[in-house]
């Protein structure tokens, strides 16, 4: 089975089977004729690029952003109480404190939801 595009009134077939392909029918897909019109098609969106705000990029992130500021609070917590092993965490004070990203999780969600708001 053969395939023809606008070369079909030449014959010249655009796919066919593995090894029917020559190199010379190659040649003549790709030759110029002077009678040949060659028009320019609209082909969409190519190459778009979105622009972004530090805003939308923010918002696009924001949960991994919040993960990294509770990660990063929960490590200082434990760097300033000096554990020995990570067990430790489990003992009442240390637990207690790291216990604290909640609070701050419930203020970053509150943060983002007024930013959503404003913008």
């Amino acid at each position: 089975m053969m395939l023809f595009n606008k070369y079909h009134e030449k014959d010249i077939p655009v796919w066919t089977e593995i090894g029917n392909l020559t190199d010379s029918t190659f040649a003549k897909m790709f030759e110029d004729t002077e009678d040949e019109v060659w028009e320019q098609k609209w082909l969409g969106k190519i190459n778009f690029v979105e622009i972004r705000s530090f805003w939308q990029i923010f918002r696009s992130f924001d949960r991994m952003w919040s993960f990294f500021i509770l990660s990063l609070q929960a490590m200082i917590i434990m760097a300033s109480h000096d554990l020995e092993s990570p067990l430790q965490v489990f003992e009442a004070a240390i637990l207690e404190d790291v216990m604290s990203i909640f609070i701050t999780s419930a203020v970053l969600k509150l943060v983002q939801g007024v930013m959503q708001f404003c913008t």
